[in-house]
């Protein structure tokens, strides 16, 4: 029965109760079929969000999805570099926790979805790497968290060498002939190792920083 209908029928079955209670029952009606209207648009529209990989939209997703990698390692690098210089390492975290954890989250699941829904496709295309990178940019995260809070050089240094190997599966795969993608930046602010390598702003570095310690050298 159509849900907008179904309040005018039941208002008929109830015609022995008192008009107070009888509004208050259809009012609760009304309101549950509007709940599960929404329920149905959010199921419809996160569904639809889903692509359908195919050779004319493959190279715009790979574009975004490295994109995204691109910009999400930029933010963490360079809150950790402002919270490193700073001493602020409890504050680092709870932008971690906070704000760049759930909108990595929301773009992961977007692309694990095309994931799921095209293996086939993205493995003959020999593009899965650049997924599994985008899904495990969560540890690099953690592995920051625990650099400096704890001032754990050994995971800082596991996230630099993470972050270099990313790099060079992810420009592989985007300068591979099908795609010749260039990116205008991938990842470039520098990750800073030592307290004299310090940065004061997300696009300004000190002069002389040692280019081994360079995310984008």
């Amino acid at each position: 029965m159509n849900l907008l209908l179904k309040p005018l029928f039941i208002h008929k079955q109830l015609g022995h109760l008192s008009p107070h209670l009888k509004y208050l029952l259809l009012l609760m009606i009304i309101c549950l079929s509007l709940i599960s209207c929404g329920d149905n648009n959010e199921e419809a529209q996160s569904s639809g969000n889903v692509k359908v990989l195919t050779d004319a939209n493959v190279k715009n997703v790979v574009s975004a999805l490295a994109g995204d990698y691109s910009l999400a390692l930029d933010d963490l690098i360079y809150a950790f570099n402002k919270h490193k210089e700073a001493g602020t390492a409890f504050e680092f975290i709870t932008y971690r926790n906070t704000k760049w954890t759930p909108n990595y989250i929301q773009r992961k699941n977007y692309y694990h979805d095309i994931l799921e829904n095209n293996m086939a496709y993205i493995s003959k295309q020999n593009i899965k790497p650049l997924f599994i990178k985008f899904e495990e940019l969560i540890f690099i995260g953690l592995d920051l968290k625990h650099a400096l809070y704890n001032g754990d050089e050994e995971r800082l240094e596991r996230a630099v060498k993470t972050i270099e190997d990313d790099k060079k599966t992810i420009n592989a795969i985007l300068k591979s002939p099908k795609f010749k993608i260039q990116l205008q930046s991938l990842y470039h602010i520098p990750l800073e190792l030592t307290a004299e390598n310090e940065t004061d702003s997300k696009v300004k570095t000190k002069a002389g920083t040692n280019t081994k310690n360079r995310i984008g050298d």
